[in-house]
This record gives C-alpha cells, structure tokens and sequence, in this order.
C-alpha cells in the first residue's frame, strides 16, 4: 500500500509540471474523437473533423461568424449586383500563405476552378459549376446564371490556396490562423500559431 501512495503523488506532480511546461510555452493540446482524412487537400476533405480542424490553416474570401454572418477574410471587402448576379471581391492587401508568398488574384482563381473541379461537397460543386470568375487588378468579379441567396456559403467553403502548390495533401498551405506543420497519421496532428 505504501508503494501505491507514493506513486499517486509522483504522478500528480509530473503531470503537474508537464502541463505548467505547456503553459509557458504556449502550447495547447486538443483531443479529437477521430482521425483526419488521408488527404488534407481542403477540397477533398470528407469527414467533419477534418473540415474542423483544417479551418485552423485555411481561409476563404469570407468566412461565417459565430452569428452565422459572412465576414470578409482574404477579401477585404465585397458587394452584391442589386440584381444578385455580380459579386465583388476586393483581396486584403498583404495577405500571405504560409510559405511566406502573397496571396494574388490569380490565386484565388485557381482556388474556385480547384474546388468547382474537385470537391466532394455537392452542394459547392454545383453552387460553383456554372459561375464566370475574372481578376480585375485584386478584385475578383463573379457573375452567376441566377441569383442565388446562398452563394455565400459555398464561397465560404472554396478555401484559397496557392496555385499549383503541389503537396497540399501531406503538407497543406493556408492564410488561416495556424501553419501546419506535420501530421502522423492516427496519432496527432500540429500546428503552429501563424504570426502574419
């Protein structure tokens, strides 16, 4: 009995001393009830928990609000047509992927194609399917068929990635708020806080 006592303690205190260590080093640790997607391309993500934890490294033009309002993201602004068929995008000046490249309009071109072409979201893909998107300078203009009330949304989900980056699948490259930085598969995945 006096051996398990002892343990207990111990145990207590290291556990103690690895969280204070995290603590000061600004470190986080978040469990997950399942592992990511083999592919971390952000437009062939399937499960929910990958989409989750990958909204940590991308960005699109917008993004919801924890309203569920469309704030601007990469873009710094955008309109609507009053016959809702033209969208507006102004880009953020000095935007820059992870990798330390600035986001450019072609970019975000290559973005939309990439995710009208690839994703396993239906919904974006035909949402997508049928616009015309141009660069202007750093405004992206998209003209739709019709109006649609949620164009929105699907906008939200075509996260901006650099054009023809080739590894976004093992070695993803965002604008979101933390870069990536390795991954083993069932086990973790980290991240590291993105300073610009």
């Amino acid at each position: 009995a006096a051996a398990s006592e002892t343990a207990a303690p111990a145990a207590a205190a290291s556990s103690a001393k690895q969280e204070t260590g995290r603590r000061a080093s600004n470190e986080i640790t978040v469990g997950i009830a399942q592992d990511l997607d083999e592919s971390l391309d952000p437009h062939l993500a399937v499960a929910a928990g990958t989409r989750e934890v990958m909204f940590n490294v991308y960005e699109g033009l917008v993004k919801p609000d924890t309203d569920g309002n469309f704030i601007d993201a990469v873009g710094a602004s955008h309109t609507v047509s009053e016959d809702g068929l033209t969208y507006t995008f102004t880009l953020r000046d000095g935007v820059k992927f992870h990798n330390g490249e600035e986001v450019t309009a072609d970019d975000v071109l290559y973005s939309f194609k990439t995710c009208a072409d690839t994703t396993v979201n239906t919904a974006v893909a035909a949402a997508l399917s049928d616009i015309r998107a141009e660069a202007d300078g750093n405004e992206i203009i998209i003209t739709l068929p019709s109006p649609s009330n949620g164009f929105l949304s699907a906008v939200s989900s075509v996260s901006i990635i650099p054009e023809d980056y080739p590894d976004e699948a093992v070695a993803p490259v965002g604008t979101g708020p933390y870069k990536f930085i390795s991954r083993s598969v069932q086990d973790k995945v980290i991240f590291e806080r993105n300073d610009d």
